[in-house]
């Protein structure tokens, strides 16, 4: 077309790449990662630092408006929009593989990062670089994609498996495990870096679907469309609207807490069959009009006592009616009782109060019969002098009582205090002579670890093993750093020396071992090694190398280091007006 221009992005040569992820940090947030590429940055940091790296954008499917982007370490793969200028790379994807061994970090296509305190990881894994030594000589799709259950959440799932829940009505039952059996390559899961995950399971006749949280919750689907739930902690449910629940089977509810409902409008339960309620303490229900209504029979029973009282009239009424008991005792009160037929009281005794009439057919012998069997009332007076009196003596006796029981206290007390003082010098001599044996014993202990460790470090066993006895070793070290520069003399040069061999074997072999600094230090010392001092040059990438020297502060002059700062200097005057 006339006034097109030659060359632009797509129409120049298609320059492709392969790289390492070093880091995913990007201040703008755009998903961005600096890659280092092969035969275009070297591996030498100090001429091409990570920092320095271009930013690289990566490309998202259309559907997907945010970055899952790569991690440190990663083997990615992209184009330079700008050509053989090479300052634009793109990442379009990334490429599997099977690391064998760890790479040497202090070196370029490697992951760079020392502080990962911070850093995203499983909770059965170490904080380490990538590729972590557990998965070293394995596939970098994630495990479950492959079968695998170990360090996974399905591993955690069956550690936190409920079993024997017992339920109302001697109902037993337990959590189902997990039916977790995919077959490559048909389990579509993502995994994130601490142990989320989500499965799309189209294994043939085991199609399942599963979220998980890394701590062990999770929501799975299994292949009969059973679903199963986990929530490790608390959980809320929220409805605004109306909230409809079916279940053609059993429910089974088991609450090991309270169990609190509370309805605003009207609460009605049909039951088909019958209703058992049982608890271990009281029953109390509390309404403004309680009604209790059988079409049949009502019983009801107490092996202790029975109490029926009303603030005011309290009727019992039947076709007949019966009152029973070895001694029914009515208290003083005026007692109206009528029948239309006949009216029975059973009992060894009847007492009463004041007065009693009985209306009835034979209300005349009744009434006769009442009067001459009610008792009572006439002895009150000398009856409460009596209580009077024995209340006076009880509480002198108490007085006396509590006066013998002070003294006898306060002296034993005195002779209980004369003891302990006693006992606590002599237990705090015996303290100290056990904690100056407890230290010795411990240096002793921890040569002997230091000793195993290197032993295993100069032997041919899988390194996986030599790996775990090495982190077990950096955790006891790293416990027993009070003890190791509380030592002084010959003995914590000994132990200093042993952990320097052990950091240098560790090394050789590509094993990090990271104890702590002050340890680090008084190893440094102890072997007279100087502080470092560096110089570095600043560059503008690519068009000027970085240029650093490193030298001891015991060795270097005032005037070397002018020196190499007017090297760093020229190099940058040089490199910008070429």
């Amino acid at each position: 077309m006339p006034g097109a221009q030659k060359n632009f992005i797509g129409r120049e040569g298609f320059i492709w790449w392969i790289g390492v992820v070093e880091d995913r940090q990007d201040p703008e947030q755009l998903g961005r990662v600096r890659v280092r590429c092969f035969g275009w940055h070297t591996e030498d940091k100090e001429l091409v630092p990570t920092n320095l790296l271009p930013w690289a954008h990566t490309v998202l499917p259309v559907n997907h408006p945010g970055a899952y982007t790569p991690k440190e370490g990663d083997m990615v793969m992209g184009f330079f929009m700008d050509g053989m200028s090479a300052q634009n790379p793109v990442v379009m994807g990334v490429i599997p593989g099977k690391p064998s061994k760890k790479p040497k970090y202090d070196q370029g296509f490697s992951d760079p990062r020392t502080n990962l305190s911070s850093a995203p990881k499983k909770p059965s894994d170490s904080a380490e670089a990538y590729p972590k030594g557990k998965y070293l000589k394995e596939s970098t799709f994630n495990r479950l994609s492959r079968g695998k259950s170990q360090s996974t959440v399905i591993e955690t799932r069956k550690k936190n498996r409920k079993s024997s829940i017992k339920s109302a009505g001697g109902v037993t039952w337990a959590e189902p495990n997990s039916s977790f059996a995919p077959i490559y390559p048909y389990n579509n899961a993502i995994e994130t870096e601490s142990g989320h995950v989500f499965e799309l399971d189209d294994t043939p006749n085991n199609e399942r679907i599963q979220l998980a949280h890394r701590n062990g919750s999770y929501i799975e689907i299994d292949k009969d469309g059973n679903r199963l739930e986990r929530i490790q902690k608390d959980h809320y449910s929220i409805t605004m609207g109306s909230d409809h629940v079916y279940i053609s089977g059993k429910c089974s509810v088991t609450i090991d807490g309270d169990y609190n409902i509370r309805v605003g409008g009207n609460m009605n339960v049909e039951v088909a069959g019958q209703i058992n309620m049982s608890a271990a303490k009281d029953i109390r229900i509390k309404g403004l009009d309680n009604y209790v209504e059988s079409t049949g029979k009502t019983n009801i029973k107490s092996t202790g006592e029975a109490n029926f009282a009303s603030g005011k009239k309290l009727s019992l009424r039947g076709a007949t009616a019966a009152l029973q008991g070895s001694t029914v005792d009515i208290p003083a009160a005026q007692i109206n009782m009528q029948s239309g037929s006949a009216t029975m009281a059973a009992g060894t005794g009847l007492t009463g109060g004041s007065s009693a009439t009985v209306a009835s057919e034979a209300a005349a012998a009744a009434n006769a019969a009442a009067n001459t069997a009610s008792t009572g009332g006439t002895g009150v007076a000398g009856a409460i002098d009596g209580v009077l009196s024995g209340v006076t003596s009880a509480v002198t006796a108490v007085a006396g009582a509590v006066t013998g029981a002070v003294a006898g206290a306060v002296s034993a007390v005195t002779g209980a205090v004369a003891g302990a003082v006693g006992a606590v010098t002599d237990a705090v001599g015996k303290t100290i002579d056990g904690i100056t044996a407890s230290v010795s014993g411990a240096t002793q202990q921890l040569k002997g670890e230091l000793d195993g460790a290197i032993k295993s470090l100069d032997s041919n066993s899988p390194l996986g093993q030599i790996q775990a006895k090495v982190t077990e070793l950096e955790t006891s070290i790293n416990n027993k750093r009070g003890e190791i520069l509380g030592l002084t003399g010959t003995e914590k040069g000994n132990v200093l020396g042993k952990i320097d061999q052990v950091i240098e074997k560790s090394a050789a072999k590509n094993i990090t071992f990271d104890i702590d600094q002050d340890i680090k230090t008084e190893i440094n010392k102890s072997k007279n090694i100087p502080q470092e001092v560096t110089v570095t040059g600043k560059r503008v990438y690519p068009k000027t190398e970085t240029v650093t020297k490193t030298t001891t502060s015991e060795l270097i002059t005032a005037d070397q280091t002018n020196a190499l700062l007017a090297i760093a200097a020229a190099n940058r005057r040089s490199s910008n007006t070429g």
